[in-house]
């Protein structure tokens, strides 16, 4: 991995986690490579899980989780998210959730861009269930034609009433993937309406 630069102050501050004892909850979104972070990640030995929604081309779907098997990245598909995160968290590993879409039923309102979202609930849900950290990261391509990984804590003990987690931790992750969005708009890969 000669290109990825900061991946290893990211893969210090999982590993610190896990030797805890704790799986990490990592959200993101549809910027830079998502899914090369997570396989960064899991070549470096870590137990990767990610939450995918299903391709509708059925070939689509099967070249990517051939991909990902191959990679190291264990795949929960969405519908079953809920149980299949809360039980890798258990299980002590990271757990990459790119959670910008806006859900159909449920979520949180809070701003992104000067303007009230829609963002998925669960991922508060989840770490208040758990008492995972959860941290925002991603890796970006730099001019330098490599990428910049990088990982922020966001709450290493998300404890407390879950309603008031939900919110707190939906309001953190739309202000830092916005200010990241603002630093690399051209890697923001999103066209649907928010």
């Amino acid at each position: 991995f000669p290109l990825i630069r900061g991946g290893e102050e990211g893969l210090r501050t999982l590993r610190d986690f896990q030797a805890r004892g704790r799986g990490v909850l990592v959200l993101s979104g549809h910027i830079g490579n998502w899914e090369g972070a997570a396989a960064y990640v899991a070549g470096h030995g870590l137990p990767v899980t990610g939450v995918w929604k299903p391709q509708a081309n059925p070939w689509v779907a099967s070249y990517l989780e051939g991909l990902r098997i191959r990679l190291g990245v264990d795949a929960i598909p969405m519908p079953e998210a809920r149980e299949g995160v809360i039980a890798a968290l258990r299980a002590g590993k990271v757990v990459g959730l790119v959670a910008d879409q806006a859900p159909i039923r449920g979520g949180t309102w809070v701003p992104f861009f000067g303007r009230p979202t829609k963002t998925f609930n669960g991922p508060g849900y989840m770490a208040a269930q758990t008492g995972a950290p959860v941290l925002f990261g991603g890796m970006l391509a730099d001019a330098a034609g490599g990428y910049r990984m990088f990982l922020e804590l966001l709450d290493e003990h998300p404890r407390g009433d879950p309603e008031e987690v939900v919110h707190r931790l939906t309001t953190l992750y739309r202000e830092r993937l916005e200010a990241l969005v603002r630093s690399a708009p051209e890697q923001y890969l999103w066209t649907h309406r928010l």
